[in-house]
């Protein structure tokens, strides 16, 4: 995990540029669009939607260098990595996660977490930061803030939780490459206003596809928790608790 320089509201850039067309020689693209055919015999709820592929990340100065891709690229390099190794195909998908802070009554800091649900593509029923999810697009060139990643976090938040967020404090705080999921995922940490009680779930929607549960985990318990529990935590998230005096610093 990297931390980000800078980690205010102007250090991160998303640059995405223009899209270059026949990025996979035609071989590979064959073995894709099968592999994207298989993918829905297993599971036809999935959808080939856009999604931004990062190309190059720059932890100093918060740049992240990126293209546009679609999701059964992801999903085909995952199905290739045992044949051909991770990040095969060079894809890494950008995602964002959130780290979302909430006080209860004394003022002790907590953090969101959420259980996967079996419908996801990869790690079913582990815990992860909530809400967390891939960043579908952003306008080509280097102008792209944290804006970028803001939107897709708030659509993630309203989609899997429920909940509205109040982003206007919102803080790029860490990167994380996970290469069994084919992602890098920008940690966004999110203070939420008002207290929150730390013994009932988080606020959810329907939680139906992508969380099983929710939770609050007490900034005291986290480093616990994540010692007694790292087999059923996401790689990302595992990183980002063993850190969490940072990342809230």
């Amino acid at each position: 995990m990297a931390m980000v320089a800078g980690a205010g509201r102007e250090g991160v850039r998303v640059a995405v540029r223009e899209d270059r067309g026949d990025r996979f020689a035609a071989p590979t693209q064959a073995r894709i669009d099968e592999c994207w055919r298989l993918a829905l015999e297993a599971n036809p709820e999935l959808h080939d939607g856009p999604m931004l592929c990062v190309e190059r990340m720059d932890p100093a100065t918060g740049v992240i260098a990126c293209r546009r891709g679609r999701y059964r690229e992801l999903v085909a390099q995952a199905m290739l990595a045992e044949e051909l190794g991770a990040w095969c195909l060079g894809v890494a998908q950008l995602s964002v996660t959130g780290l979302l802070v909430g006080r209860d009554g004394a003022g002790g800091r907590h953090v969101a977490i959420g259980r996967r649900s079996e419908k996801t593509r990869i790690y079913p029923r582990m815990w992860e930061l909530a809400p967390s999810g891939g960043v579908e697009s952003a306008d080509v060139g280097s102008g792209g803030g944290i804006e970028v990643l803001t939107r897709a976090l708030g659509a993630e938040a309203r989609e899997e939780l429920g909940m509205a967020l109040d982003m206007s404090g919102a803080q790029a705080v860490a990167l994380v490459a996970d290469a069994d999921a084919g992602s890098v995922d920008v940690i966004v940490r999110v203070e939420l206003p008002g207290a929150i009680d730390p013994l009932r779930p988080v606020t959810c929607g329907t939680c139906t596809y992508e969380y099983i549960d929710t939770a609050w985990l007490s900034e005291r318990d986290a480093e616990k928790f994540g010692r007694e529990h790292a087999g059923a935590i996401i790689p990302p998230a595992r990183a980002a608790l063993g850190r969490l005096p940072e990342l809230l610093s």
